[in-house]
């Protein structure tokens, strides 16, 4: 696999519509548009930009995940521990199996690689 930049990722266009969130806690449901990122088949990883509209839902990622907040802000409160708060700028490590609320009070952008 050649090299990919994604120039000016945090506004780049080409993001696919993808549909409401899998589990909305907030009406209307939130909606995610991604660009995915294939590496070869020697990975067992995802990766790519997603972005989502404002709301709150249910985390729905069994592996664990490496993300970098490129724009917005909010909150995830895990099913076990305290309220973690995040905004464009700051990079969150999940282990597998992390399982909580999503709550977004601006459109998010994030960088992902799911393991």
């Amino acid at each position: 696999m050649p090299i990919k930049i994604i120039s000016s990722s945090a506004s780049t266009s080409g993001l696919l519509p993808k549909g409401p969130v899998s589990a909305p806690l907030s009406d209307p449901a939130c909606q995610v548009s991604s660009l995915d990122v294939a590496f070869d088949e020697s990975c067992a990883c995802t990766t790519g930009l997603w972005e989502c509209s404002p709301g709150s839902f249910r985390r729905a990622v069994a592996g664990g995940e490496v993300m970098h907040i490129l724009t917005g802000k909010g909150s995830f409160q895990p099913d076990e521990g305290p309220m973690i708060r995040f905004q464009a700028g700051d990079t969150l490590f999940f282990p597998p199996q992390t399982n909580g609320v999503w709550s977004f009070e601006d459109a998010v952008r994030k960088v992902y690689v799911v393991v």
